[in-house]
């Protein structure tokens, strides 16, 4: 079973701010409170779920090079202890990264960045031996 995830919760990001839940009344709140990605008590935690409900691969958000969502899946999810057989693929948000179907140089760029930085993971998500990017609206790279 895989599941989209958003690694982009914390402080300087997303932290107590649009999202609809919270104005519901009553609030709906997060069941770990507004948490931080980065946190690696929080990551504990997701992966446990993870772990109860079977889930195998995270299909995650991925905006560009030193992002937040970057950040928090090379440095703290990625490498955190309880990874365990937990596979990882990129969901490359083209809206953010592809201005024009014309000029490939980004995602050229940004698949150069994923290739030295994530594919060679032994936690990233393969098919055939060829790693996995899941494409977010991918007629714009038309």
């Amino acid at each position: 079973v895989g599941v989209y995830y958003y690694p982009w919760h914390g402080k300087d990001f997303h932290n107590g701010q649009g999202y609809l839940r919270k104005e519901l009344d009553p609030p709906q709140l997060p069941m770990l409170g507004e948490y931080d990605d980065s946190d690696p008590a929080v990551i504990a935690q997701h992966m446990e779920w993870f772990r109860k409900a079977n889930i195998g691969l995270l299909v995650t958000s991925w905006w560009g090079p030193n992002r937040i969502e970057d950040t928090n899946m090379l440095e703290v999810i990625m490498e955190h202890e309880h990874i365990g057989n937990l596979k990882i693929a990129l969901h490359y948000e083209t809206t953010g990264r592809i201005k024009n179907g014309e000029d490939m140089t980004v995602p050229r760029t940004d698949i150069q960045y994923m290739c030295e930085n994530y594919f060679n993971h032994p936690n990233y998500y393969k098919i055939d031996g060829r790693p996995v990017i899941v494409m977010y609206i991918s007629r714009k790279l038309e």
